[in-house]
Protein backbone atom coordinates (compact mmCIF):
# COMPACT_ATOMS: atom_id res chain seq x y z
CA UNK A 1 0.00 0.00 0.00
CA UNK A 2 1.41 3.38 -0.96
CA UNK A 3 1.65 6.01 1.75
CA UNK A 4 -0.21 9.28 1.48
CA UNK A 5 2.50 11.44 -0.09
CA UNK A 6 0.91 14.62 1.31
CA UNK A 7 1.32 13.22 4.85
CA UNK A 8 4.94 12.30 4.22
CA UNK A 9 5.64 15.78 2.81
CA UNK A 10 3.88 17.41 5.78
CA UNK A 11 6.06 15.34 8.13
CA UNK A 12 9.22 16.38 6.30
CA UNK A 13 8.20 20.05 6.21
CA UNK A 14 7.35 20.09 9.92
CA UNK A 15 10.31 18.09 11.26
CA UNK A 16 12.99 19.06 8.72
CA UNK A 17 12.14 22.70 7.89
CA UNK A 18 14.71 23.04 5.09
CA UNK A 19 12.54 20.68 3.01
CA UNK A 20 9.75 23.28 2.92
CA UNK A 21 12.12 26.10 1.95
CA UNK A 22 13.57 23.90 -0.81
CA UNK A 23 10.08 23.08 -2.13
CA UNK A 24 10.66 19.31 -1.84
CA UNK A 25 7.82 16.99 -2.80
CA UNK A 26 7.55 13.22 -2.51
CA UNK A 27 7.09 12.12 -6.11
CA UNK A 28 6.95 8.37 -5.62
CA UNK A 29 7.43 5.38 -3.33
CA UNK A 30 6.85 1.75 -4.23
CA UNK A 31 8.16 -0.05 -1.14
CA UNK A 32 11.59 -0.45 -2.73
CA UNK A 33 12.55 3.07 -3.80
CA UNK A 34 11.60 6.67 -3.11
CA UNK A 35 11.72 9.65 -5.47
CA UNK A 36 11.89 13.22 -4.18
CA UNK A 37 11.43 16.25 -6.44
CA UNK A 38 12.79 19.77 -5.98
CA UNK A 39 12.15 22.89 -8.09
CA UNK A 40 15.20 24.76 -9.33
CA UNK A 41 14.17 28.30 -8.38
CA UNK A 42 14.45 28.15 -4.54
CA UNK A 43 17.65 26.11 -4.91
CA UNK A 44 19.59 28.41 -7.26
CA UNK A 45 23.20 29.44 -6.88
CA UNK A 46 24.96 32.49 -8.35
CA UNK A 47 25.40 30.67 -11.72
CA UNK A 48 21.66 30.02 -12.10
CA UNK A 49 22.13 26.28 -11.51
CA UNK A 50 21.23 24.15 -8.49
CA UNK A 51 23.23 25.02 -5.38
CA UNK A 52 25.50 22.11 -4.39
CA UNK A 53 24.16 22.16 -0.83
CA UNK A 54 20.61 21.73 -2.13
CA UNK A 55 21.68 18.84 -4.36
CA UNK A 56 23.45 17.16 -1.46
CA UNK A 57 20.51 17.79 0.88
CA UNK A 58 18.08 16.22 -1.60
CA UNK A 59 20.31 13.13 -1.84
CA UNK A 60 20.50 12.84 1.96
CA UNK A 61 16.76 13.34 2.29
CA UNK A 62 15.97 10.67 -0.31
CA UNK A 63 17.86 8.08 1.75
CA UNK A 64 16.36 9.35 4.99
CA UNK A 65 12.83 9.33 3.53
CA UNK A 66 13.24 5.81 2.16
CA UNK A 67 14.23 4.50 5.58
CA UNK A 68 11.52 6.55 7.31
CA UNK A 69 8.89 5.00 5.04
CA UNK A 70 10.31 1.47 5.11
CA UNK A 71 10.79 1.37 8.87
CA UNK A 72 7.35 2.94 9.35
CA UNK A 73 5.85 -0.07 7.57
CA UNK A 74 7.31 -2.34 10.28
CA UNK A 75 5.81 -0.24 13.07
CA UNK A 76 9.22 0.26 14.71
CA UNK A 77 9.73 3.60 16.43
CA UNK A 78 13.21 4.72 15.45
CA UNK A 79 15.37 7.79 15.35
CA UNK A 80 17.15 8.14 11.99
CA UNK A 81 20.36 10.09 11.54
CA UNK A 82 22.89 10.52 8.78
CA UNK A 83 26.35 9.46 9.95
CA UNK A 84 28.42 9.99 6.82
CA UNK A 85 27.57 11.83 3.62
CA UNK A 86 29.39 12.18 0.32
CA UNK A 87 28.14 13.77 -2.89
CA UNK A 88 29.80 13.55 -6.28
CA UNK A 89 28.72 16.14 -8.87
CA UNK A 90 29.07 15.25 -12.55
CA UNK A 91 27.34 18.20 -14.21
CA UNK A 92 25.40 21.40 -13.57
CA UNK A 93 21.70 21.12 -12.85
CA UNK A 94 19.78 23.87 -14.63
CA UNK A 95 16.19 22.69 -14.14
CA UNK A 96 13.96 20.99 -11.58
CA UNK A 97 15.62 17.86 -10.23
CA UNK A 98 14.88 14.60 -8.46
CA UNK A 99 16.68 12.20 -6.17
CA UNK A 100 15.96 8.49 -6.32
CA UNK A 101 17.08 6.15 -3.57
CA UNK A 102 16.50 2.39 -3.66
CA UNK A 103 16.73 -0.18 -0.90
CA UNK A 104 20.02 -2.01 -0.53
CA UNK A 105 20.30 -5.60 -1.67
CA UNK A 106 18.45 -8.30 0.28
CA UNK A 107 21.60 -9.58 2.01
CA UNK A 108 22.61 -6.15 3.26
CA UNK A 109 19.06 -5.38 4.44
CA UNK A 110 18.82 -8.75 6.24
CA UNK A 111 22.13 -7.98 7.98
CA UNK A 112 20.80 -4.56 8.99
CA UNK A 113 17.58 -6.08 10.40
CA UNK A 114 19.50 -8.72 12.34
CA UNK A 115 21.81 -6.13 13.94
CA UNK A 116 18.86 -3.82 14.70
CA UNK A 117 16.88 -6.61 16.38
CA UNK A 118 19.86 -7.62 18.48
CA UNK A 119 21.28 -4.22 19.49
CA UNK A 120 18.48 -1.73 18.86
CA UNK A 121 20.82 0.21 16.59
CA UNK A 122 22.06 -0.47 13.06
CA UNK A 123 23.74 1.22 10.12
CA UNK A 124 22.90 0.93 6.44
CA UNK A 125 24.57 2.42 3.37
CA UNK A 126 22.41 3.94 0.64
CA UNK A 127 23.03 5.67 -2.66
CA UNK A 128 20.80 8.33 -4.19
CA UNK A 129 20.94 9.33 -7.84
CA UNK A 130 20.20 13.00 -8.46
CA UNK A 131 18.73 13.50 -11.92
CA UNK A 132 17.40 16.20 -14.20
CA UNK A 133 15.58 15.30 -17.42
CA UNK A 134 16.61 11.66 -17.08
CA UNK A 135 20.35 12.39 -16.72
CA UNK A 136 22.23 11.50 -13.54
CA UNK A 137 24.10 14.68 -12.59
CA UNK A 138 25.10 13.80 -9.01
CA UNK A 139 25.36 10.78 -6.72
CA UNK A 140 24.98 10.84 -2.98
CA UNK A 141 26.34 8.03 -0.81
CA UNK A 142 25.38 8.00 2.83
CA UNK A 143 25.61 5.97 5.98
CA UNK A 144 22.36 6.13 7.96
CA UNK A 145 21.91 4.95 11.53
CA UNK A 146 18.61 3.86 13.01
CA UNK A 147 18.27 3.81 16.79
CA UNK A 148 15.31 2.15 18.52
CA UNK A 149 13.33 4.61 20.66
Amino acid sequence: MSPDFAKVEAYLHEHIPITKAMGIKVAGYDGNAVRLWAPLEPNLNHRQTAFGGSVSALGILAGWSLLHLKLGESGESVQLVIQHSETEYTGPIDRDFTAVCAMPGPEEWARYEQVFRRYGKARVYLESLIEAEGRVLARHKGSYVAIRR
